[in-house]
């Protein structure tokens, strides 16, 4: 970068884009349902992930949730759906379903279960159907 562009840049006359960092629930299993999870901040998306070893329609998932710079969601996206299939966790395969959000702690609060996804954000209830392959 030339000293011209860097001057403009400090001073203002080129604005720089600030980079929005929210805080998302970090938490795995248990500790998802403490009164008061961890949370961390991101500049990407918040995730919630429930695994099921067993079957698609398990009743107790074990859940998984933090900032999609997390080593536990590397080579995963945002596709806000359940998996009829196995899919690869750690060194397992398991039944997935996989939401992104973003805003402070918007995956504070979530159900995934057989392809629907209940988020609350704010009191606020969202509803998206049909999203089992």
């Amino acid at each position: 970068m030339n000293l011209l562009v860097m001057f403009a840049i400090l001073s203002g006359v080129f604005p720089v884009a600030e980079v929005a960092v929210q805080q998302c629930v970090s938490c795995s299993s248990s500790a998802c349902h403490e009164s008061t999870p961890e949370t961390e901040s991101c500049d990407e998306k918040c995730y919630t992930m429930l695994l099921r070893k067993d079957s698609p329609d398990e009743k107790d998932p074990f859940v998984v949730k933090g900032c999609t710079t997390d080593s536990l969601f590397y080579r995963r996206s945002c596709v806000n759906k359940c998996y009829d299939k196995k899919k690869e966790f750690g060194s397992s395969m398991y039944y997935m379903c996989v939401h992104c959000c973003t805003g402070d702690k918007c995956n504070a609060c979530s159900e995934l279960k057989s392809g629907v996804i209940f988020v609350v954000l704010t009191a606020t209830l969202a509803l998206v159907n049909g999203l089992s392959l």
